[in-house]
């Protein structure tokens, strides 16, 4: 800025000269600055936008997968408890079949080994039964099975007379691969297979 008098006497005034230039500048500058804000602002603004939009579709994929999982579940459940219904009525039905119900007669023999049957079920001891072939020596040792706590495991019928004599200690208690020739691959016996159950040693 600069001043200058001009005129003589009591006729004098003063010119004053104002150079606007850097504040123009300084105001263009700040326009500038405001608008580069302001197109961040959008920008970002945008960026946040789609951003959160994203987010919003993967929560909804996210909670479609949940539910889904969660159908699964329920559908395993389902059939887990169908299977268990189902297992529960077929070892109901085989428990039917191999009872006393098979068995028919009413002679005081017959009702002995009955009485005879209930007082060992019970118990883990070792049974005999004899008879002749056909007499149902087999159907005596299922009701045995069947009246007894053991009756969830399986009964193992062991049919020793079809052994080969060489074979029989490897068909009731197994073997390792290699044990002899022939053996190759590990072998559990028939005796393993009844655990927590009965063995039937027939004839």
């Amino acid at each position: 800025m600069r001043a200058a008098p001009v005129g003589e006497g009591d006729l004098q005034a003063v010119i004053v000269h104002l150079d606007i230039t850097e504040r123009k500048l300084a105001e263009e500058a700040l326009q500038e600055a405001h608008d580069q804000l302001e197109q961040r602002v959008a920008e970002r603004t945008t960026e946040l936008s789609s951003t959160n939009e994203q987010l919003r579709v993967e929560i909804g994929e996210h909670k479609r997968a949940e539910e889904n999982l969660q159908q699964a579940f329920a559908e395993i459940e389902r059939y887990k408890s169908q299977l268990e219904a189902e297992s529960a009525y077929l070892r109901e039905e085989i428990r039917s079949e191999h009872n006393f119900q098979e068995i028919i007669g009413g002679s005081d023999a017959l009702k002995y080994v009955l009485y005879k049957v209930n007082q060992i079920a019970p118990t883990d001891t070792t049974a005999l039964i004899l008879g002749e072939t056909g007499t149902g020596k087999e159907l005596i040792a299922r009701a045995i099975h069947s009246a007894s706590s053991r009756k969830e495991r399986p009964l193992v019928k062991v049919n020793c007379a079809a052994l080969p004599a060489n074979l029989i200690e490897s068909e009731l208690f197994g073997h390792e691969r290699g044990a002899f020739t022939g053996a190759f691959a590990k072998k559990r016996g028939l005796l393993y297979a009844a655990v927590g159950g009965t063995v039937f040693l027939d004839e």
